[in-house]
């Protein structure tokens, strides 16, 4: 992980990201005097069962998400420019769920809780457009999240095989 200095340079792709691309100028330099940038070649930024208390975007390249299980690593999704990663680091005081790694090379960027509070504290206005952008990603991923339960759920057994079964014990067949 290397450390890189944030410029003007880096503007045009911190405007990009998702829940940023509402804000006035002047609310977007005092965000960039908040935030840190990391440039990673195939390495871990998030760990899986780590508290930090920070939320990540990738400025440039893409990352990975995987979840540790019983049978090794299960691949999530991957993440490219302007999307964020790792909001619940905002908000608790709970360990990371999944690690995410950068593919290749990722520039990330990185802005503390304490940090954030600053920001909303200095721009409540604007800090309300973040989390209500944020927010309704966060609920569009619980919703596919609930989509591919349900499917799981619905693809675990068929009715008709179970029905056969029901039928096969109360009739002793």
């Amino acid at each position: 992980m290397e450390r890189l200095q944030i410029n003007e340079s880096m503007k045009p792709y911190i405007k990009k990201i998702n829940p940023l691309q509402y804000l006035q100028e002047d609310e977007i330099e005092d965000f960039m005097d908040l935030i840190t940038v990391h440039r990673y070649i195939d390495e871990v930024i998030i760990k899986q069962g780590v508290v930090e208390k920070s939320l990540y975007a990738v400025l440039k390249g893409s990352v990975k998400v995987t979840v540790d299980n019983q049978s090794g690593e299960s691949y999530i999704c991957t993440l490219g420019a302007s999307e964020i990663f790792g909001e619940a680091g905002l908000f608790l005081n709970a360990k990371r769920t999944a690690n995410v790694v950068a593919m290749d090379k990722a520039i990330v960027l990185r802005i503390s809780r304490k940090n954030m509070l600053k920001f909303v504290n200095k721009h409540p206005i604007a800090s309300n457009k973040i989390f209500m952008i944020m927010i309704y990603s966060l609920l569009q991923k619980l919703k596919e999240a609930n989509r591919e339960l349900a499917y799981e759920r619905k693809s675990d057994f068929n009715q008709a095989d179970i029905d056969s079964l029901i039928n096969n014990l109360l009739t002793n067949e």
